[in-house]
């Protein structure tokens, strides 16, 4: 599913005062798909080893989104029940190579770049799909994941930050 596609589904799901959770959880599911993918093939050709490293954190961290929203919607279609985020985000610590040379046209900056908005467009999501779920467990799960892939921008922020600080010329 590409960006476009993406946005279009999200606005549509989110749109009105309801939700249907069902389509949010599937929703969730593909973007999860899409992120694994993505990190774990862009891990192989970027050359920045602390983005590296990041991406297949990343990619561990999508995988346990996918796992999470695979539990719930067997959780809700069994038991009716939310499930219960109870792992903590993990914050490694990344440092970039300052002596490493990074051009403006880099492909590990524009890699970077798309990464960030797949984790914002994400947590836009989430944090809708909380907005709008009337249970206030379906809200905190939603909150979570929302948490999640905001601490991931961070994450893909700062390694962008420590690539292109200081190339910025007064």
């Amino acid at each position: 599913m590409d960006m476009k596609e993406f946005e279009k589904k999200m606005s549509i799901l989110l749109k009105g005062s309801g939700v249907n959770i069902a389509k949010g959880i599937e929703l969730g599911i593909s973007v999860e798909k899409a992120g694994i993918k993505f990190y774990t093939e862009k891990q192989k050709i970027i050359k920045e080893k602390n983005a590296i490293y990041l991406f297949k954190f990343l990619a561990a961290e999508e995988e346990y989104h996918l796992k999470l929203l695979n539990n719930l919607k067997e959780s809700l279609k069994k038991k009716n029940q939310w499930i219960k985020i109870t792992k903590k985000q993990a914050r490694p610590k990344i440092f970039s190579d300052k002596s490493m040379a990074i051009d403006e046209n880099s492909r590990d900056i524009n890699i970077i770049l798309a990464a960030m908005r797949a984790e914002r467009d994400s947590q836009k999501l989430y944090s809708g799909m909380a907005e709008k779920v009337k249970d206030a467990s379906g809200s905190k799960f939603f909150s979570a994941l929302a948490d999640f892939e905001q601490g991931h921008f961070e994450l893909l922020d700062g390694i962008l930050f420590n690539l292109t600080y200081n190339r910025v010329e007064a």
